[in-house]
């Protein structure tokens, strides 16, 4: 797999290109920020996103993203040497899953945890519910979520856009966990190693906000496009990483409540109807 599509340089050309006629002054400062304090542009973006269209942050704003990354233990691929690169190409055995502490679940803060316990246990006053009270606050603030091989996943990729992608493989390494993630009906080019902890990975919700850990492959047209405008589809707004409901017209035009486009491919961008948007029987959070 080549590197390539993921280098900083070809990151950075994205994002002038993506950002090419905004004439705002951040667009230059969060490139500098990024650069004086080392921290990855890309996943700088993701924090600000989707307020960095077009860049309606201010200099504060871009500091803390880029303070509460260095809080962030996650390696980028590119940091790794050769010898640790072979490993991940050439790993045999791998693990089927992971507990990682994800930057998505968005948990809430230590302070809000503690002050939601003090709340809590004023309003009970009984040990035992006490006792309860106190499990429920470690597992908020473990924040921990499994991800497993064949599992579809939500990831910002190099172009700046969310896109649906299938954990492939898990390995781990002596400096961080590396899951082997492939993009949905893209060329398998651009696969792409990322570490489990990054920032650029969020959970694939439904509009309910439960976790979908299955992919159901949308069937081709094939001849029969007279079935597409009868059916119901759910569309992935890769600007906003989000599911809508859609519809499409006799000119293959694909509208939602927020976008039209006439650019979508069927087994990337499209689910049907339900799939991800009814929820099952028993939420599957935990």
């Amino acid at each position: 797999m080549s590197s390539d599509q993921t280098s900083r340089a070809t990151i950075l050309e994205n994002y002038n290109a993506r950002y090419e006629y905004s004439t705002n002054p951040m667009k230059e400062s969060i490139v500098q920020f990024c650069n004086s304090d080392k921290v990855d542009l890309l996943s700088t973006v993701v924090l600000l996103y989707p307020q960095s269209i077009p860049f309606n942050i201010d200099v504060a704003s871009a500091k803390s993203a880029i303070d509460l990354l260095k809080t962030i233990q996650c390696v980028e691929y590119e940091d790794l040497n050769d010898t640790e690169r072979n490993q991940l190409h050439q790993q045999t055995t791998d693990n089927t899953f992971i507990w990682v502490k994800l930057f998505d679940c968005n948990q809430p803060s230590a302070t809000e945890l503690t002050l939601l316990l003090s709340t809590l246990v004023d309003a009970c006053g009984h040990v035992l519910i006490f006792d309860l009270l106190k499990l429920i606050y470690g597992y908020l603030d473990a924040n921990v979520e499994k991800l497993h091989t064949n599992m579809p996943i939500d990831v910002f990729d190099s172009s700046l856009l969310w896109r649906t992608a299938i954990i492939k493989c898990i390995v781990s390494l002596e400096k961080d966990d590396f899951i082997r993630i492939h993009y949905v009906a893209w060329d398998c080019k651009y696969d792409e190693w990322i570490s489990a902890h990054s920032v650029r990975i969020r959970l694939l919700r439904n509009q309910n906000r439960q976790i979908v850990r299955d992919w159901v492959e949308v069937e081709e047209f094939g001849v029969l496009p007279d079935a597409l405008f009868k059916s119901e589809y759910d569309f992935h707004n890769c600007t906003t990483g989000t599911w809508e409901r859609c519809t499409i017209d006799e000119h293959m035009r694909l509208s939602t409540t927020s976008v039209l486009t006439t650019r979508w491919n069927a087994t990337r961008d499209l689910q049907p109807a339900g799939t991800l948007t009814a929820a099952p029987a028993v939420p599957n959070e935990f």
